[in-house]
């Protein structure tokens, strides 16, 4: 997931173009979105069955490569949250945490 969230990243700078990450409980998907048509194919990542997100989160990547920071928590087979991801303010990416 890092290497399509900073290739999302890098062509939302290059395209001058919005991103959007949508993560569900089937898969995360990076596409572009706006005025103008990206000529990149949407990145899909199919979510492991053994983890699902608390609920559905929209993340939005700005046509500059600024992430809100903001955190998604993922949980396992029996609904324990099990990892924290974590976008860190600005341009830094994320970081993944796992609880116990």
């Amino acid at each position: 997931m890092k290497s399509a969230f900073t290739s999302s990243q890098q062509k939302a700078i290059h395209e001058q173009q919005d991103y959007m990450v949508n993560i569900t409980s089937s898969r995360v998907r990076f596409f572009s979105y706006g005025v103008k048509a990206s000529r990149y194919k949407d990145q899909i990542i199919k979510v492991p069955t053994s983890l699902r997100p608390h609920h559905v989160y929209k993340i939005k990547i700005k046509k500059d490569g600024f992430v809100a920071p903001c955190s998604i928590v993922w949980l396992d087979k029996n609904n324990s949250s099990k990892y924290e991801q974590v976008f860190q303010l600005g341009w830094s990416g994320f970081r993944i945490d796992k609880k116990f």
